[in-house]
Protein backbone atom coordinates (compact mmCIF):
# COMPACT_ATOMS: atom_id res chain seq x y z
CA UNK A 1 0.00 0.00 0.00
CA UNK A 2 1.34 3.63 -0.89
CA UNK A 3 2.31 5.80 1.72
CA UNK A 4 0.12 8.92 2.12
CA UNK A 5 1.96 12.36 1.31
CA UNK A 6 0.88 13.27 4.70
CA UNK A 7 2.44 10.52 5.93
CA UNK A 8 4.60 11.91 9.43
CA UNK A 9 7.02 8.80 8.66
CA UNK A 10 8.17 10.06 5.12
CA UNK A 11 10.84 11.95 4.14
CA UNK A 12 9.65 15.43 2.93
CA UNK A 13 12.16 16.17 0.34
CA UNK A 14 11.52 19.82 -0.03
CA UNK A 15 11.19 20.76 3.16
CA UNK A 16 14.52 18.54 4.32
CA UNK A 17 16.36 20.52 1.74
CA UNK A 18 15.30 24.18 2.74
CA UNK A 19 15.94 23.12 6.44
CA UNK A 20 19.45 21.96 5.11
CA UNK A 21 19.97 25.03 3.75
CA UNK A 22 19.20 27.13 6.47
CA UNK A 23 21.51 25.54 8.69
CA UNK A 24 24.33 26.05 6.39
CA UNK A 25 24.20 22.54 5.47
CA UNK A 26 24.24 23.34 1.30
CA UNK A 27 26.93 22.90 -1.08
CA UNK A 28 28.11 26.77 -1.58
CA UNK A 29 30.55 26.22 0.93
CA UNK A 30 33.92 24.65 0.16
CA UNK A 31 35.82 23.03 3.34
CA UNK A 32 38.92 20.71 2.27
CA UNK A 33 38.20 17.33 3.51
CA UNK A 34 40.63 15.55 6.82
CA UNK A 35 44.02 14.78 5.33
CA UNK A 36 44.05 15.67 1.69
CA UNK A 37 45.27 17.99 -0.80
CA UNK A 38 44.13 20.24 -3.24
CA UNK A 39 44.09 22.45 -5.99
CA UNK A 40 41.74 25.77 -6.17
CA UNK A 41 41.02 28.50 -8.19
CA UNK A 42 40.51 31.95 -6.83
CA UNK A 43 38.18 33.66 -8.40
CA UNK A 44 38.24 37.79 -9.48
CA UNK A 45 36.32 40.08 -7.52
CA UNK A 46 32.22 39.50 -7.98
CA UNK A 47 31.22 42.87 -9.45
CA UNK A 48 30.54 46.38 -8.61
CA UNK A 49 30.13 45.54 -4.33
CA UNK A 50 34.00 44.28 -4.49
CA UNK A 51 35.46 47.29 -5.54
CA UNK A 52 38.14 46.03 -7.25
CA UNK A 53 39.11 43.14 -4.28
CA UNK A 54 38.48 39.29 -5.02
CA UNK A 55 38.06 38.47 -1.04
CA UNK A 56 35.94 39.74 2.07
CA UNK A 57 37.28 39.83 5.47
CA UNK A 58 34.63 38.78 8.08
CA UNK A 59 35.70 37.55 12.01
CA UNK A 60 34.77 34.86 14.16
CA UNK A 61 34.73 34.25 18.00
CA UNK A 62 36.21 31.03 18.39
CA UNK A 63 36.05 28.87 21.80
CA UNK A 64 32.02 28.24 22.72
CA UNK A 65 30.16 25.43 24.29
CA UNK A 66 27.32 25.16 22.25
CA UNK A 67 25.44 22.10 22.75
CA UNK A 68 28.07 20.16 24.49
CA UNK A 69 29.97 21.54 21.10
CA UNK A 70 33.00 23.61 20.03
CA UNK A 71 31.24 26.04 18.13
CA UNK A 72 32.44 29.91 16.26
CA UNK A 73 29.90 32.46 16.72
CA UNK A 74 30.01 35.79 14.25
CA UNK A 75 31.61 39.21 15.01
CA UNK A 76 28.73 41.67 14.16
CA UNK A 77 31.47 44.21 13.78
CA UNK A 78 33.01 42.98 11.05
CA UNK A 79 30.58 43.07 9.14
CA UNK A 80 30.10 44.86 6.66
CA UNK A 81 27.49 47.08 8.40
CA UNK A 82 29.51 47.12 11.49
CA UNK A 83 26.56 46.31 13.75
CA UNK A 84 27.16 46.18 17.99
CA UNK A 85 29.23 42.70 18.61
CA UNK A 86 28.15 41.96 22.56
CA UNK A 87 30.66 39.44 22.56
CA UNK A 88 33.32 41.96 21.89
CA UNK A 89 32.25 44.35 24.13
CA UNK A 90 32.17 41.85 26.60
CA UNK A 91 36.20 40.03 25.69
CA UNK A 92 37.11 44.35 25.93
CA UNK A 93 35.54 44.62 29.54
CA UNK A 94 37.51 41.43 30.61
CA UNK A 95 40.61 42.65 29.12
CA UNK A 96 40.15 45.49 31.21
CA UNK A 97 39.18 44.24 34.41
CA UNK A 98 42.94 44.13 35.94
CA UNK A 99 42.56 39.91 36.41
CA UNK A 100 45.14 38.14 34.86
CA UNK A 101 42.73 34.82 34.54
CA UNK A 102 39.57 37.31 32.96
CA UNK A 103 42.39 37.91 30.54
CA UNK A 104 43.41 34.79 29.75
CA UNK A 105 39.11 34.35 28.83
CA UNK A 106 39.95 36.49 25.88
CA UNK A 107 43.86 35.86 25.05
CA UNK A 108 44.68 32.22 26.45
CA UNK A 109 44.89 29.20 23.45
CA UNK A 110 41.19 29.20 24.13
CA UNK A 111 40.66 32.26 24.12
CA UNK A 112 37.22 34.17 23.29
CA UNK A 113 39.36 37.10 20.58
CA UNK A 114 38.46 37.63 17.39
CA UNK A 115 39.95 35.42 14.72
CA UNK A 116 39.06 37.09 11.07
CA UNK A 117 38.82 35.15 7.59
CA UNK A 118 39.33 35.99 4.06
CA UNK A 119 36.20 34.89 2.05
CA UNK A 120 36.90 33.76 -1.48
CA UNK A 121 35.23 32.33 -4.51
CA UNK A 122 36.84 29.62 -5.85
CA UNK A 123 36.67 26.63 -7.94
CA UNK A 124 38.00 22.95 -6.97
CA UNK A 125 39.99 21.63 -9.67
CA UNK A 126 37.93 18.52 -9.06
CA UNK A 127 34.57 20.18 -9.61
CA UNK A 128 35.63 22.53 -12.20
CA UNK A 129 32.25 23.93 -13.26
CA UNK A 130 31.15 24.65 -9.77
CA UNK A 131 31.98 27.95 -7.54
CA UNK A 132 32.51 27.69 -3.94
CA UNK A 133 33.06 29.65 -0.98
CA UNK A 134 35.58 29.09 1.21
CA UNK A 135 36.74 31.22 4.00
CA UNK A 136 40.19 31.36 4.63
CA UNK A 137 42.70 31.98 8.05
CA UNK A 138 45.70 34.95 8.01
CA UNK A 139 48.29 32.52 6.56
CA UNK A 140 45.99 31.93 3.96
CA UNK A 141 45.56 35.41 2.71
CA UNK A 142 49.11 35.48 3.58
CA UNK A 143 50.16 33.55 0.62
CA UNK A 144 47.95 35.19 -1.58
CA UNK A 145 49.16 38.83 -0.60
CA UNK A 146 52.76 37.72 -0.98
CA UNK A 147 52.06 36.21 -4.64
CA UNK A 148 50.25 39.41 -5.46
CA UNK A 149 53.52 41.14 -4.38
CA UNK A 150 55.92 39.34 -6.19
CA UNK A 151 56.71 40.22 -10.14
CA UNK A 152 56.60 36.48 -11.00
CA UNK A 153 53.42 36.02 -9.81
CA UNK A 154 50.90 39.32 -9.82
CA UNK A 155 46.92 38.72 -10.24
CA UNK A 156 46.77 35.13 -9.54
CA UNK A 157 43.24 35.54 -10.48
CA UNK A 158 43.43 36.79 -14.07
CA UNK A 159 41.29 34.48 -15.89
CA UNK A 160 43.74 33.92 -18.90
CA UNK A 161 47.25 33.96 -16.94
CA UNK A 162 46.35 33.34 -13.22
CA UNK A 163 47.62 30.77 -10.93
CA UNK A 164 46.11 27.95 -8.62
CA UNK A 165 46.58 27.10 -5.50
CA UNK A 166 47.48 24.20 -3.52
CA UNK A 167 45.32 23.92 -0.29
CA UNK A 168 46.71 20.65 2.07
CA UNK A 169 44.50 20.06 4.83
CA UNK A 170 45.94 17.32 8.12
CA UNK A 171 44.05 16.49 11.30
CA UNK A 172 40.01 16.36 11.75
CA UNK A 173 39.18 17.68 15.10
CA UNK A 174 38.89 21.36 16.21
CA UNK A 175 42.27 21.46 18.12
CA UNK A 176 44.30 19.29 15.75
CA UNK A 177 43.78 20.45 11.97
CA UNK A 178 46.32 22.56 10.18
CA UNK A 179 46.11 23.82 6.74
CA UNK A 180 49.41 24.90 4.27
CA UNK A 181 49.04 26.82 1.35
CA UNK A 182 51.44 27.60 -1.76
CA UNK A 183 50.84 28.50 -5.59
CA UNK A 184 51.19 26.52 -7.92
CA UNK A 185 54.32 27.83 -10.38
CA UNK A 186 53.08 27.30 -14.04
CA UNK A 187 50.03 30.28 -14.90
CA UNK A 188 46.89 28.80 -16.24
CA UNK A 189 43.23 29.38 -17.82
CA UNK A 190 40.48 29.77 -15.21
CA UNK A 191 38.70 27.65 -17.79
CA UNK A 192 34.64 28.42 -16.54
CA UNK A 193 33.34 30.37 -19.14
CA UNK A 194 30.54 31.41 -17.17
CA UNK A 195 32.34 32.50 -14.12
CA UNK A 196 30.45 35.66 -13.98
CA UNK A 197 26.97 34.26 -14.07
CA UNK A 198 27.71 31.68 -10.96
CA UNK A 199 30.04 33.67 -8.86
CA UNK A 200 28.81 34.54 -5.33
CA UNK A 201 28.33 38.24 -4.22
CA UNK A 202 30.71 37.59 -0.99
CA UNK A 203 29.22 40.92 1.13
CA UNK A 204 25.77 39.54 0.72
CA UNK A 205 26.18 35.71 0.96
CA UNK A 206 28.39 35.75 3.89
CA UNK A 207 26.88 38.43 6.05
CA UNK A 208 23.62 36.53 5.11
CA UNK A 209 25.04 33.88 6.23
CA UNK A 210 26.00 35.24 10.01
CA UNK A 211 23.33 36.44 10.42
CA UNK A 212 21.14 33.16 10.06
CA UNK A 213 19.09 32.07 13.54
CA UNK A 214 21.03 29.45 15.86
Amino acid sequence: MAKEINDPYRTNTEKTKAKMKESGGDERWWKPKPNSKNIVRILPPWGPSADGVFYFTAGLHYNFQIGGQNRAVACNRTKATKERCLICEFAEALKNSGSEELEKVVTGSKGIKIKRKYWVNLIDRKFPDKVFIYGGNKNFIKTLQEALDDPDFGDITDVNEGYDVRVNRTGSGFTDTRYTFSIRPKPSKLGLEDWKDKVYPLDKEVVDWFSLPE
